[in-house]
């Protein structure tokens, strides 16, 4: 979840594991608010690669005045074939309800952010394909 954990000493995190199959998931909030941040830590990440990258929680905000360049996050992480976990379902309280995919947990009711994970450019219908385990 740090801000640089896979900047330098990842390498050395990733060779403790017995099995060396660690994967890295960055959060990506309000700390991301401008592209050229969201930009540099990918880059970053990608020229110094110790171990697959997740971007493991984002939203378009974290909270009132508190943005999230969710557009770049999603761009940078389709070209360069990173996974993304838009957070999160429902039922987030103290102010952070913005961060909600849907209203009541309720898939056909979804929030402005969740229509933009899931429908908007680089979003989830555009971007996944059907495992093959449905066929």
């Amino acid at each position: 979840c740090g801000n640089t954990i896979g900047h330098g000493g990842g390498g050395s995190i990733r060779g403790a594991g017995p099995l060396k199959n660690l994967v890295f998931s960055v959060h990506m909030y309000d700390v991301y608010g401008q592209s050229s941040r969201v930009s540099s830590y990918f880059t970053t990440f990608l020229s110094n690669y110790v171990a697959p990258l997740i971007v493991g929680e984002f939203a378009a905000d974290h909270g009132p005045g508190k943005e999230v360049d969710e557009d770049t996050i999603m761009q940078l992480a389709e070209q360069h074939g990173i996974g993304y976990l838009g957070w999160s379902w429902s039922g987030n309280g103290d102010g952070l309800q913005s961060l909600d995919i849907t209203t009541n947990f309720d898939p056909n009711n979804l929030t402005p952010w969740g229509n933009r994970l899931i429908n908007g450019a680089n979003g989830i219908v555009s971007t996944s394909d059907l495992c093959t385990c449905f066929n």
